[in-house]
């Protein structure tokens, strides 16, 4: 995984505007959150690549003190090539950063890129993570039911 124009903001370094010197209250991860950074001028776009792909969604969480329409796109191809798969608009939750609310964009296909230039610096992200399949949801616990299967005859 790469990103380009996106900034990991530590947030707990002890010199935050917070009582307990953290940026981010609420946070999922208190190490630190992702923002896309860009000018205008020279930082135009702002991409998450993943070359071996994302099949199905992303799930994150995200914080944002206005709406951001468009926030995030996937593509099939690298730096926001090949076929748009889906899109994800944002809505504000928090004029502070302090709110974190829970997100999915859903798509059909494999991505290798989200485009996350409609979050330019507005939108904080933090835990970017692939949705896991339902193959992989329903494989999990079929083989949980038989763990406890096996459990119930010994």
């Amino acid at each position: 995984m790469s990103f380009t124009n996106v900034l990991g903001v530590s947030n707990n370094d002890g010199l935050g505007s917070l009582a307990n010197g953290d940026y981010y209250a609420g946070a999922p991860s208190m190490l630190g959150v992702a923002f896309a950074q860009l000018d205008g001028v020279t930082n135009t776009a702002a991409y998450m690549n993943v070359a071996g792909g994302v099949t199905g969604g992303l799930s994150f969480f995200y914080s944002a003190p206005s709406d951001a329409p468009g926030a995030i796109k996937a593509y099939s191809g690298l730096n926001g090539t090949g076929t748009l798969l889906g899109t994800i608009n944002l809505n504000a939750n928090s004029a502070d950063y302090t709110a974190w609310n829970k997100a999915v964009l859903s798509f059909s296909g494999t991505a290798q890129s989200f485009d996350l230039t409609g979050t330019a610096n507005l939108v904080g992200l933090d835990n970017i993570a692939a949705v896991p399949e339902p193959t992989s949801v329903a494989l999990l616990l079929a083989g949980g039911a038989l763990l406890i299967a096996r459990r119930r005859r010994a």
